[in-house]
């Protein structure tokens, strides 16, 4: 199963030698065990490890234990292929 989406028509047609608008290929955001120990963050469901976030869904971070939150916002959305990550310090 692919981690990406598509956008726009599933098929293109070619009408008076012009192909209309063809698909896009949405790319999922990942998140690395790195990079969440370096900002002392954790998934609060699922597994931990790298996870593949398709475009459009949402992941819930959580502060390691004994780490307090430096940002406000821990659900964070995927927005192709780009997405923030959150810190606990």
């Amino acid at each position: 199963m692919s981690s990406y989406k598509i956008s726009g028509p599933s098929s293109i047609i070619c009408d008076n030698g012009q192909w209309n608008d063809p698909p896009k290929c949405l790319q999922p955001c990942t998140v690395t065990m790195e990079e969440m120990e370096q900002r002392g963050i954790q998934f609060k469901y699922g597994p931990p490890r790298k996870v593949y976030i398709k475009h459009e869904d949402r992941i819930l971070f959580i502060c390691r234990y004994g780490k307090s939150p430096a940002d406000y916002t821990f659900i964070e959305y995927c927005n192709d292929g780009r997405m923030s990550i959150p810190s606990c310090s």
